[in-house]
């Protein structure tokens, strides 16, 4: 009985991909965390207004989880809603561009968050906004 070399790179090279996508799940996702990703864009972009125990601009102070949860809208909209990043003032203050309606963008004056940034936030509340 003759080996076809071709059948049995064509068998090793099929094996490969059924390893490799094996190892390669899509339907599991990165969870984000407030402590290790969300805490420190606010420790590096957001400390100078609403980083401080007293006298943080708006009423918001953004030093714990605790308080970021239990901040207050002037705007009639809820700071944070938990699985609901569109719906949040959160994330719509910091996803917002010069086209919308907002009449603010945070931080104010900039620098603003980076794309990666402001994806991990929407990721972080449309995950549940968990303090993890």
């Amino acid at each position: 009985m003759k080996h076809n070399p071709l059948r049995w790179w064509l068998l090793l090279t099929i094996g490969s991909f059924i390893i490799l996508f094996s190892f390669c799940d899509s339907s599991e996702s990165y969870s984000v965390s407030f402590s290790q990703d969300i805490m420190p864009i606010f420790s590096n972009k957001c400390h100078q207004c609403h980083l401080s125990e007293s006298g943080s601009f708006g009423n918001l102070n953004l030093s714990s989880y605790e308080s970021l949860m239990s901040g207050n809208s002037t705007h009639g909209i809820d700071l944070v809603v938990p699985g609901s990043a569109d719906q949040s003032l959160l994330y719509e203050s910091v996803a917002t561009n010069e086209q919308t309606v907002l009449p603010w963008r945070m931080p104010q004056g900039g620098p603003y968050l980076s794309a990666v940034q402001i994806q991990l936030i929407e990721d972080w509340i449309n995950g549940g906004a968990k303090d993890n």
